[in-house]
């Protein structure tokens, strides 16, 4: 049974079309990850934790949009399973909290393939949903879950 243990940088982007205006709006998430755990032949398990800066724009019924910037901090299960030597196909299932009144709880799970680079540095692109739970925002979003894409790099102890 072998250990890992990964440090990286990571940015989020989703973006949502309101229910009353066909304008769409993109959000940005980014921080830094951090997940450990173990893997057995080519099956891994552990956990994953994501803190970082939000940057999400909710549009109102006004003509003027909100923009909303804050902290956020998630944890959950990751699962593994490595295709190669090169390539890691991975699922993540991470919840949490902000720090802003408007958003109640967020979670997000995610697909994603981890590539590595050179010896121990690593790339990674990821597909999969966020949930925002907001609170007092009126009907900016049309929907609390939202696609999203993401990309991480970072080094692999």
């Amino acid at each position: 049974m072998e250990r890992w243990f990964e440090m990286g940088a990571t940015a989020s982007y989703f973006s949502y079309k309101t229910e009353d205006r066909e304008i769409e709006n993109s959000s940005l998430f980014g921080g830094v990850t951090i997940s450990s755990g173990f893997m057995r032949e080519d099956i891994g398990v552990g956990f994953i934790s994501e803190f970082g800066h939000l940057d999400l724009a909710i549009n109102q019924e006004s003509t003027e949009d909100r923009k909303v910037y804050g902290a956020y901090g998630m944890i959950g299960p990751t699962f593994r399973y490595s295709l190669n030597r090169v390539s890691t196909f991975h699922m993540d299932f991470m919840a949490g909290i902000s720090d802003l009144n408007s958003i109640d709880v967020m979670g997000v799970a995610r697909i994603g393939l981890n590539f590595k680079i050179l010896k121990r540095g690593f790339f990674d692109i990821n597909y999969g949903v966020n949930y925002l739970g907001l609170k007092d925002m009126g009907d900016g979003m049309s929907s609390s879950y939202n696609g999203t894409v993401g990309a991480s790099f970072g080094y692999r102890f």
